[in-house]
């Protein structure tokens, strides 16, 4: 290997990205893992940004929700786009799984847990109870059942499986006991107590109200078995997808007449409520696709076509829905939309994608925010002057359009699928990312030993740091310059870090080699193994 000026030209040919493999991110998405990453942020308590427009944050854009899949977005990201560079994703999830806890995200329940209301009017009342995951539920459990395991998976970390790690906690000052309310779990006591609420349902799935049994609110509880799973080696994903078939089967199957799905169960009175909406066949095909393909991609296209409509130009939206009053038809359209983005993305329906994205971007108001994040501000009008789409809630702008636009074909299926090994792990890897830094593109070739990264400063910071990590102890490198292949810093497989670079700050920390950059435009880095 020549580490005194460039690569050879030999090497540096090979070296160089195949980007049909790992291309670049657009701007709109770096600019939304930048939103996500503000809104992660933000002080404790603050959800600005967040709020919706109904009223106690009883609508399919909760807090929970949008933290969820926030979550999922990154997790997608980060395998699918930049599965070498942990650092960008691993601070953020965390903040999201500590916001998770708060009790602003979880403490309706103890109202929730006392049923009635609008669905299950007739159906029995009780005291209710504060703990949200021990029974019922599953629309906060699962979230943070499924959040703290993609933690566990993503990085090869287990620090949510520690007794107490995931603890529950609200002392309010004015009222009940002085001692307030704690729950402590760990993502394996808070699996099990998922897992024996589904067993205890008869797989049909656990209820989220009380009696109140949705389809889609499970899909999140079966990717956290599997992932458990993938940690332990248990089969509970296989035990309990096969249960929900079986049990599912009794009410007619997965599908109602028209052929979409089922949207819920009503145990107290055993009543099947056929697909309601959009989002209903959106929302569950998007999250069943992970472990029932086959079935989901059987019936996408009748289940699409009918709620698609065309617009101007390439541009999707969704047929409207009808409605008793306004409030009713909002509360629909705000998750019809962006969840037909997530569905499409999922089974790989370009055409659909690319549409939908197009209207959003036109019709949505989209903005860059002084912290360099990608969203759509919150509008509450429903269509414009001639028609088209543009409420827009929350949880689309924080959540599901990132999710749509940085998840690959048939992403969350080989997510569950085709995990990462033991060998990922192993592999030279962005650890530690500053968050004034943008990532464009990271990805380790094993074939050819080569590590590939395109990094940026965001705007409104000077300067950021990356560390390199497992990059020592593999013999000979030399980190260049991808553009002409010039090297900036090299080893011989010593402690010694050779630096030819007056402009990009190099050095060796412990077990990292670490590079402070500055401003510009974004800038190719490809570091390689070799003989001298």
């Amino acid at each position: 290997m020549n580490v005194h000026d460039t690569l050879s030209d030999g090497l540096r040919k090979a070296a160089l990205p195949d980007t049909s493999r790992a291309p670049l991110l657009d701007r709109k998405q770096v600019g939304s893992l930048r939103h996500i990453g503000n809104l992660a942020r933000q002080l404790r308590n603050d959800w600005s940004n967040m709020e919706g427009q109904t009223d106690l944050r009883e609508d399919f854009g909760a807090l929970r929700f949008q933290l969820a899949y926030a979550s999922y977005a990154l997790a997608l990201a980060h395998v699918h786009r930049l599965p070498a560079a942990p650092g960008v994703f691993r601070s953020t999830f965390e903040r999201l799984i500590e916001k998770m806890l708060l009790p602003d995200v979880w403490f309706e329940w103890r109202d929730t847990s006392k049923g009635g209301g609008l669905v299950n009017f007739d159906a029995p009342t009780s005291d209710g109870w504060v703990d949200p995951v021990v029974k019922d539920n599953i629309m906060y459990s699962a979230y943070l059942q499924s959040m703290s395991l993609l933690y566990n998976v993503l990085f090869d970390d287990d620090q949510y499986a520690q007794p107490g790690a995931l603890t529950l906690s609200c002392k309010p000052k004015f009222w009940g006991d002085r001692q307030g309310f704690t729950f402590a779990y760990d993502q394996n006591s808070l699996n099990e107590q998922v897992y024996w609420n589904m067993v205890e349902a008869g797989y049909l799935g656990v209820a989220c109200e009380p009696y109140c049994v949705f389809q889609v609110c499970n899909q999140p509880a079966i990717l956290g078995f599997r992932l458990h799973d993938l940690l332990t080696g248990g089969s509970t994903a296989e035990e309990v997808t096969a249960g929900y078939l079986a049990a599912w089967k009794e009410f007619g199957g997965l599908l109602d007449e028209r052929g979409h799905y089922n949207t819920l169960i009503r145990t107290h009175v055993q009543q099947r409520i056929p697909g309601i909406d959009a989002w209903s066949d959106a929302w569950c095909g998007a999250l069943m696709h992970a472990w029932n393909a086959e079935f989901v991609r059987k019936n996408y296209a009748q289940q699409r076509d009918r709620w698609i409509m065309p617009g101007s130009d390439g541009a999707l939206s969704i047929k409207p829905t009808p409605a008793s009053s306004p409030s009713e038809a909002s509360a629909s359209d705000m998750c019809n939309f962006p969840w037909m983005a997530v569905w499409a993305s999922e089974v790989g329906d370009t055409e659909t994608l690319n549409g939908l994205l197009t209207h959003a971007d036109r019709y949505m108001n989209p903005r860059v925010s002084d912290l360099g994040g990608y969203y759509y501000p919150r509008n509450d009008t429903e269509y414009d002057a001639d028609g088209n789409l543009t409420t827009v809630h929350p949880i689309l702008s924080n959540a599901l359009i990132p999710y749509a636009r940085l998840n690959v074909p048939n992403g969350l299926h080989l997510l569950y699928n085709r995990p990462w090994d033991s060998r990922h792990f192993e592999e030279p890897a962005l650890t530690d990312v500053s968050f004034s830094v943008d990532v464009w593109r990271a990805v380790f070739d094993a074939d050819i030993q080569a590590l590939h990264f395109d990094v940026s400063v965001s705007d409104g910071y000077e300067e950021g740091d990356i560390a390199l990590s497992r990059v020592f102890g593999r013999g000979h490198w030399a980190l260049a310059l991808s553009r002409d292949g010039r090297v900036i810093a090299s080893g011989d497989g010593t402690d010694q870090v050779r630096v030819a670079s007056d402009t990009i700050r190099v050095r060796r920390d412990g077990e990292e080699l670490r590079l402070t950059i500055g401003g510009g435009p974004v800038t190719g880095y490809t570091m390689v193994w070799g003989d001298a």
